[in-house]
């Protein structure tokens, strides 16, 4: 390396809470514990304390901007060009599109690299073929991560990026947050009494906001299949979304009969939502890119169920952290729950701790921050 303390420059449109925040916040808190200098620009937001508190420099620009041409590639280009130079920064990473396309502009004028993490399954369908342009910033960096093998394959086959340019960095969680231990029996109290569920009800979760794709259907559909009053299914955050949509799924229950035991709520305290669930499902029906859901479930120790498709399949060992079943198909769906719902004891504890335990070693924010270094080491 040229220089005694590199500055690494992270670029995304918000600081509010998400998983790719998050990725973003330990990254730039393994840079400072590198060496280096470590400095995030975004719109602004509620994990900017976070940084504060790390002592990291965030600067505050319009990146949340992708709908205004002139602020991407002409005022917010202008300004990530003058915090290259002011602060001498070594590398730019870009983790969102509209960032990415005046990052990649910065560092050619400055003369630096650019790496960007391609976090989404951004759609290429429609606007005349602009909108795959338009994803093409998230391909323009000098070395390429990609958040899973699917997205990694994706990018080879959609973008022709070459395979020596992408490199795979699974993303990660907090593995002290997401814990059993983290949990207190007064939050599980006050979050079942919420959802209006008996004490001794078997929860099946279902995380994801309110949208078509996230195919909360195929869950109702497969409780009816599942003939046991003691089961009940709760769809996490579809509140979240299109009232429209909402009403679809409550009339849907109504329909297949199953409405009493079905709950659609807001997106307050995942955590204590994965300790009451004894299954988390992903029923997705477009592959997700990396599938979070699953890995916090199994870093709570609770046993995954997914479609067999998309970044899940490399996240669940089928039959031994979780399971994998076929894409739409409802009776596999239903059996699986089944399945997990009549483990012994000990059984679902073998699972549950192997599920766990895969997370520590292979998802933690931990692992992905140190992989995105050597990275950064790769181009310095």
């Amino acid at each position: 390396m040229s220089k005694e303390h590199p500055v690494i420059l992270q670029v995304l449109p918000a600081l509010d809470i998400g998983g790719v925040e998050e990725v973003v916040l330990e990254t730039a808190r393994a840079v400072k514990a590198a060496g280096y200098e470590s400095i995030v620009a975004s719109s602004g937001g509620r994990m900017i304390k976070h940084l504060d508190r790390a002592g990291i420099t965030h600067i505050t620009l319009p990146l949340d901007t992708n709908r205004n041409p002139w602020k991407i590639f002409k005022k917010n280009v202008d300004s990530i060009e003058k915090i290259i130079r002011d602060k001498g920064v070594d590398i730019v990473h870009a983790h969102s599109r509209a960032p990415a396309w005046s990052a990649y502009y910065a560092c050619k004028r400055a003369g630096i690299p650019m790496v960007t993490t391609f976090h989404g399954f951004y759609g290429v369908k429609g606007w005349l073929g602009l909108k795959k342009k338009y994803n093409e910033s998230m391909v323009k960096g000098k070395l390429i991560i990609a958040v899973s093998q699917f997205i990694k394959e994706h990018i080879v086959s959609v973008y022709g990026r070459p395979r020596d340019k992408i490199r795979l960095v699974y993303n990660g969680i907090d593995i002290s947050k997401y814990s059993l231990k983290s949990v207190l029996q007064e939050q599980k109290e006050a979050l079942l009494e919420s959802w209006r569920v008996p004490e001794n009800a078997r929860i099946v979760l279902l995380p994801g906001r309110g949208t078509e794709w996230k195919g909360q259907k195929y869950m109702i559909e497969a409780l009816k299949l599942i003939d046991r009053p003691d089961v009940y299914v709760v769809l996490f955050g579809a509140l979240q979304g299109p009232q429209s949509y909402a009403q679809s799924l409550t009339q849907l229950a109504e329909k297949l009969g199953v409405d009493s035991r079905v709950r659609l709520t807001g997106i307050a305290d995942i955590i204590s939502a994965y300790a009451l669930a004894e299954v988390v499902v992903n029923t997705s029906i477009k592959p997700e890119t990396f599938g979070l859901t699953m890995i916090e479930a199994q870093a709570m120790q609770r046993i995954p169920i997914s479609f067999d498709h998309g970044g899940p399949t490399e996240t669940i060992k089928n039959g031994v952290t979780g399971f994998l079943v076929p894409l739409n198909n409802t009776q596999a769906l239903a059996d699986a729950v089944v399945k997990v719902l009549d483990m012994p004891e000990d059984q679902y504890e073998a699972v549950a701790d192997a599920a766990r335990q895969s997370v520590v070693e292979n998802f933690s924010l931990e692992e992905c921050a140190k992989k995105t270094i050597d990275i950064y080491k790769s181009l310095l």
